[in-house]
């Protein structure tokens, strides 16, 4: 795979972050203008001034109404202006000449760039600087979603790219076992924010009821998809031992300790020898509660591996789950 670097894309990403930008601040500007109109209104009614009272509702009407305009728009904007940075970056990529899995290799890669950027597409302005850390939480709330949204334009770019290329060739394990990590990778772009707590530094936000079941669903969905193409790996190579270690890797992504155990197992009837996957299997053995079978992989390991040994039986007790539920009341 040929080198990627994100810097050969910031002009493309610039583009679509100097368009959010414009949008937000439209919508900012709302925001401060119905706060002001608030004020007015409730300094009014104090003071027994009712025709500002009655102008100052009707303006924060008016205002609520601009700000719900907004708002939606930038809902549409926003996958509008990914797509076409996409395009923008399809235009860097083209001179290249790659093909349909490169591409979607480049489509991933760079999906995973934009992810590691600064989450807070506007910053908190100098003068703010006593309340820079509140001010950029908030921002970090309202903005999160665009490169979240460019990313996930890239990643299903990526899967189109996958299954173009499988089409010309269904059986080649290696497009399978691409498009599952493709899946894998699209699936924890969905879940992470879900996974992260509130108002931490990434994604720094906090999930509306709607926001989370939308990628709880797509997320769902995209683990779906991995598992089907993994299957489909497991089905046509059951004796190949490169499959069943993608198969443990593309597992723990997934967060699936029960199906990565099994694949771990198929590794050491493989290769009785693989030291690592021994230390692997015993410690999702002791994670799950099945101390029993880690302490018969730590026997197998002690003598001809005593430093793995030592560090398998570390985590003997990690599975803890009445402790996790206890919840101490005075």
């Amino acid at each position: 795979m040929r080198n990627l670097s994100i810097e050969r894309f910031l002009p493309a990403i610039n583009q679509f972050t100097a368009s959010v930008k414009k949008a937000y601040a439209a919508q900012g500007l709302l925001i401060l203008l119905l706060f002001l109109m608030a004020i007015i209104g409730v300094s009014s009614f104090i003071f027994g001034s009712d025709f500002i009272v009655a102008i100052a509702t009707a303006c924060i009407i008016l205002l609520s109404f601009l700000y719900y305009l907004i708002h939606m728009y930038i809902r549409e904007s926003t996958i509008r202006h990914a797509l076409a940075a996409k395009e923008r970056i399809e235009e860097i990529l083209a001179p290249e000449n790659l093909d349909a899995g490169e591409q979607g290799e480049m489509y991933a890669r760079c999906a995973l760039s934009i992810r590691s950027l600064p989450t807070h597409l506007l910053t908190a302005p100098s003068w703010l600087s006593f309340l820079i850390i509140p001010c950029n939480k908030l921002i970090a709330y309202v903005a999160w979603q665009p490169l979240h949204t460019l990313a996930e334009v890239l990643f299903l770019s990526a899967v189109n790219q996958h299954i173009s290329r499988i089409k010309t060739a269904p059986t080649n394990l290696q497009y399978h076992a691409a498009l599952a990590n493709c899946y894998v990778m699209l699936a924890n772009h969905y879940l992470e924010p879900i996974k992260t707590n509130p108002f931490m530094t990434w994604p720094g936000i906090f999930l509306t009821p709607r926001i989370r079941l939308i990628l709880e669903t797509k997320g769902r969905a995209s683990s779906n998809s991995a598992i089907e193409e993994l299957t489909i790996l497991s089905s046509f190579a059951p004796d190949q031992l490169w499959v069943h270690d993608q198969l443990a890797i593309s597992y723990r992504e997934l967060e699936m300790p029960d199906k990565e155990i099994e694949e771990c197992e198929a590794i050491i009837n493989l290769c009785p020898d693989d030291h690592q996957a021994l230390l692997r299997l015993g410690t999702l053995y002791f994670r799950q509660g099945k101390n029993a079978h880690g302490l018969e992989v730590y026997e197998r390991l002690k003598p001809i591996q005593p430093l793995l040994a030592e560090e398998l039986i570390s985590h003997y007790g990690a599975y803890k789950p009445l402790f996790e539920s206890i919840s101490i009341t005075s």
